[in-house]
């Protein structure tokens, strides 16, 4: 079985950032018993993507699995695809080949284009700070000379 088991969303998506995350993935399943790495950390690529991966086995309960991790990098969505191919150890030299095939046929879609409302919502937003700013200084002011004695 295989599938996405995990979609992450960073402005810096990039091959170091990747490896991180598949580090953290390798931490938390050195707690299995008979935790093993098989193939050490692999910089691959997944469609045209950058990825890096690793093939673990481990023990989850009374069967062991063989484990292929995969991240794939997307910097046009800025996000990360964590991707797994799991089968019982068993079954590793007929359906291993399988699994690789589906993990290499991951498809990343393009980002759509950017709008020109999306490209100006920085502008916008920081032309209602500033509007926001002198609105308050401005009703700060009134404020203030309201609550002020006058002279007779």
């Amino acid at each position: 079985m295989g599938g996405v088991i995990g979609v992450t969303h960073e402005a810096r998506a990039n091959l170091g950032s990747a490896r991180s995350i598949l580090q953290e993935g390798i931490d938390g399943l050195s707690a299995f018993s008979a935790f093993q790495i098989v193939e050490p950390v692999y910089d691959t690529t997944v469609n045209g993507h950058t990825a890096a991966g690793v093939v673990v086995t481990y023990d989850p309960s009374t069967y062991g699995v063989y484990e292929i991790l995969i991240v794939v990098v997307g910097p046009e969505w800025h996000s990360f695809w964590a991707l797994e191919g799991i089968v019982f150890t068993w079954d590793v030299p007929s359906i291993s080949p399988s699994v690789n095939e589906s993990l290499a046929t991951f498809e990343v879609l393009p980002a759509p284009p950017r709008s020109a409302l999306a490209a100006a919502s920085d502008w916008f937003l920081l032309g209602g700070l500033i509007a926001t700013a002198a609105a308050g200084t401005v009703f700060g002011f009134l404020i203030l000379r309201s609550i002020r004695p006058r002279r007779p």
